[in-house]
């Protein structure tokens, strides 16, 4: 089930900022723009001790977008390492690849065996050499080579075996041992082994997250994907009008134990698509954040839940937040959880053109800056962002 949502292009100007300094904390967006100049990226200063927002530069990014943004789909991904920056171009069906910290763009990428008009979402494996690719038009996977110089050279398309999907959520295991996808349509989620040396993938097979007796009234559809630190558990967000997300355990031969976990809140927050793991729940036991959409009748805002790797989930708090954005529903989330300087910060993009930074209280309820809504002016129909650095 693609949540999708279709935008008239609007005319955008540009603005070219001096160059990026990689000094602190730093948002970059997907603008998803569709307009006749282009796609772009704009990057935000994320300051450390208030998280007030502030643009620093706005890069073309070659391509077009899509103009609408896609649920589950990060179109934006980073190396930790200050050198490569890669951007999805749904309208164009390329990927934008640059040089950081100027933001050089090297080439645009793309190959007639994957196609995404249907959007489409990014991941890097942890090692840097290479690039994943889901295509919403083509219904598959890419695998891309990184070069030294950020150019991509394609290693193969993919079409895993529980069948063509648009693919909305995609992650590789900190480990770098393994890649998972959710086929929303399907109630699955599909695992690939990676060749560390080659970056080729060899398919693993899938679980159904869709069997549990809850999904036979308000469905369930695995969405965004986050996976703890040692690679052998994954969260995945639920894009249904009720409150639940699923955990599946990841071992060498595939995906096992799928479990449902009810998130049934009073503020009615649902459509949790995304989840974040704190930087204490990435090691194994801490916050995890359930960003809620209020897609489809339901309240938007971020479910905060107690994780243990060996326990599993349980309710903690909510925090309702009224999307800012003309579209009436929130996005991604992402988090400094285990900020050195001082509050914990939150991110929230709210579609389709604002992003909103919270600070994370010690109950787990956020509080939006004094800043308030900061409007992307280039975006158009954006959801997709990355902070840099993580710091998890």
């Amino acid at each position: 089930m693609k949540r999708c949502f279709g935008v008239l292009a609007l005319a955008s100007m540009v603005l070219i900022f001096c160059p990026l300094s990689f000094a602190g904390f730093h948002v970059f967006t997907n603008d998803d723009n569709c307009a006749a100049a282009g796609n772009t990226s704009t990057s935000y200063q994320l300051a450390e001790n208030t998280g007030i927002l502030s643009v620093t530069k706005v890069t073309k990014l070659g391509g077009l977008g899509s103009c609408g943004g896609y649920f589950s789909q990060g179109g934006v991904g980073i190396t930790q390492d200050d050198h490569c920056a890669f951007f999805f171009d749904g309208g164009s069906s390329d990927i934008a690849a640059l040089q950081i910290p100027g933001f050089t763009r090297v080439g645009n990428y793309a190959n007639s065996a994957v196609n995404g008009s249907g959007g489409g979402s990014l991941v890097e494996a942890s090692n840097k050499k290479f690039l994943y690719v889901t295509y919403g038009g083509s219904q598959n996977i890419g695998a891309w080579s990184v070069g030294t110089n950020c150019a991509l050279s394609f290693i193969g398309s993919y079409q895993p075996s529980v069948g063509p999907d648009t693919y909305d959520g995609i992650q590789v295991t900190p480990t770098g041992k393994a890649l998972l996808v959710s086929a929303t349509n399907h109630g699955a989620v599909e695992m690939f082994t990676i060749n560390l040396t080659t970056g080729a993938l060899t398919d693993k097979g899938f679980i159904a997250v869709n069997t549990f007796s809850d999904c036979a009234t308000a469905g369930c559809f695995p969405q965004a994907i986050d996976i703890t630190k040692d690679g052998k558990v994954a969260v995945i967000g639920n894009a249904s009008t009720e409150s639940s997300v699923f955990t599946v355990d990841i071992g060498s031969t595939g995906l096992t134990n799928a479990k449902f976990w009810n998130m049934t809140n009073s503020a009615n927050i649902a459509n949790l698509s995304f989840p974040f793991l704190s930087a204490a729940a990435f090691a194994g036991n801490g916050p995890l954040y359930l960003g809620g959409t209020g897609y489809d009748g339901g309240v938007a805002g971020v479910v905060t839940a107690n994780f243990s790797e060996t326990t599993g989930l349980t309710l903690a708090t909510t925090t309702p937040i009224v999307p800012a954005g003309s579209g009436g529903v929130n996005g991604e989330i992402q988090g400094l959880t285990n900020n050195p300087y001082t509050t914990p910060l939150m991110v929230v993009s709210e579609w389709y053109n604002t992003l909103q930074a919270f600070a994370i209280n010690s109950d787990g309820t956020l509080t939006a800056t004094s800043q308030g809504p900061v409007v992307d002016a280039n975006a158009n129909g954006a959801l997709s962002f990355y902070i840099y650095p993580p710091l998890r």
